[in-house]
């Protein structure tokens, strides 16, 4: 089993032969909205068919807020506390599970209630994000067992 990295400025620079090579090919973008969409069509047709058919988008990974607001204030039920996702990447985020459906990897699924709002602790009150876009150790650990999950379905497609 091995893991490779490749790093590509745009889709279309994914390489036929790499793509051959690869079980999954994963995709993550810039996490700010100003990054030109992923347009599931556009992509297609840039594309070779043997890297869209293994392509994954990874979501975005704003997770609201500077979390010291959070951290800082110890309180009943500090570790089940949440966090509001900013409205713009709540719609980015569903605009691009809905846009590449089952070929999107939805990192704030992992993160969120049923309410939409994101862990800010994880299940021993270890803090997953100082500033709400990048993940602390404790976090990477969280995520990393999401997406494990995430990529034995993935494999299985």
């Amino acid at each position: 089993s091995n893991i490779d990295v490749a790093h590509v400025g745009r889709l279309e620079q994914i390489i036929p032969a790499t793509a051959l090579q690869a079980d999954v090919i994963y995709y993550a973008r810039k996490s700010n909205l100003s990054a030109p969409k992923l347009d599931p069509e556009k992509v297609r047709a840039a594309c070779s068919a043997t890297a869209m058919d293994k392509l994954r988008i990874v979501g975005t990974k704003n997770f609201g807020p500077s979390m010291g607001i959070y951290y800082n204030h110890r309180r009943e039920g500090y570790c089940d506390q949440t966090a509001d996702v900013p409205d713009d990447y709540a719609e980015e985020n569903v605009r691009l599970r809905e846009g590449w459906g089952t070929r999107y990897v939805d990192i704030m699924a992992g993160l969120s209630n049923e309410e939409g709002e994101v862990r800010v602790f994880d299940e021993n009150c270890r803090l997953l994000s100082n500033d709400g876009r990048h993940l602390t150790r404790a976090g990477t650990a969280f995520l990393a067992e999401f997406a494990a999950n995430e990529l034995a379905l993935h494999l299985k497609k």
